[in-house]
């Protein structure tokens, strides 16, 4: 049997949320860095891939670009870890294959005519439903749908700005 409840919220979104309170096994909760420098994986690089049908190119592109916006402004509040990335991949991945279902839906319509004469839904509408619901799930592990946000107050860190120990030691030099 699954877990009863609402999934536990990460502590860097509790912090966000202004519930900093220690809630059930926070104390011994992994605090992974945020990477210096961010970088997709090797395998995950558009020029990697090497398929034969524009498809499967197109869902990799979109993802691609999905990263290129996100992934730094994740990074800057500090929801995109070390230990994070194919977690974001594979947001990124079902991004690119929903993008990727509803063009084709444009392009071929919502529903086909069966060789019997009956109307018969798209297989890219059912595509399109399955990475919807992938890319939702995934927007709530990261705190990126608006209904996972709702409370979240998120602040920008300068790097400029000096932390406290700083101010710390500046006083006491005084």
């Amino acid at each position: 049997m699954g877990q009863r409840g609402p999934s536990p919220k990460p502590s860097k979104l509790r912090e966000l949320d202004g519930t900093t309170k220690d809630g059930p096994n926070t104390e011994n909760e992994a605090e992974p860095n945020v990477p210096d420098k961010l970088e997709k994986p090797t395998w995950f690089k558009l020029r990697n891939f090497r398929v034969d049908e524009n498809q499967d190119r197109d869902i990799i592109k979109y993802a691609n670009k999905f990263w290129d916006k996100n992934a730094p402004k994740m990074k800057k509040i500090g929801l995109l870890t070390e230990v994070d990335i194919d977690s974001f991949v594979s947001l990124c991945i079902s991004y690119g294959q929903f993008v990727n279902a509803t063009l084709n839906i444009v392009k071929n319509g919502i529903e086909k005519v069966s060789p019997k004469g009956h109307r018969q839904q798209s297989s890219y509408a059912i595509r399109q439903d399955k990475a919807f619901n992938k890319y939702r799930q995934m927007c709530k592990q990261f705190g990126v749908s608006p209904a996972s946000r709702t409370s979240i107050e998120a602040t920008v860190q300068d790097d400029s700005a000096p932390d406290a120990e700083d101010l710390l030691n500046a006083a006491r030099d005084n």
